[in-house]
């Protein structure tokens, strides 16, 4: 195996990590209804993201901070409200290839 072969499989398999990293960040019923709320352009407070998602703060505030230190969440302060919004904008389409697959798999 040449180098540039070894170091093409190291590559992929770092990507393959981060797909994961990313797929486990966002795999919980409250985390995907966050990034489903949180379309490309959207920006809410973790109130506004409560009332939404009918959720406890306290709880929401545990899964906001998780997919923060995942990277896949950024924060804006403004006084006091902090508004949340997709760190990687294009979280949108993990969903719509989930709808997808799940349309597929329960014909």
């Amino acid at each position: 195996m040449s180098a540039t072969t070894i170091n093409a499989t190291a590559h992929e398999a770092a990507r393959i990590a981060r797909f994961a990293s990313i797929l486990k960040a966002a795999g919980h019923p409250s985390r995907l209804g966050v990034i489903q709320l949180l379309s490309p352009d959207a920006e809410l407070t973790v109130t506004e993201l409560c009332q939404q998602l009918d959720t406890e703060q306290s709880l929401l505030s545990h899964h906001l901070s998780h997919m923060r230190k995942c990277g896949l969440l950024s924060v804006r302060r403004e006084g006091r409200h902090i508004y949340y919004s997709l760190a990687i904008k294009e979280l949108n389409h993990l969903l719509e290839c989930m709808r997808a697959c799940g349309d597929k798999l329960f014909e």
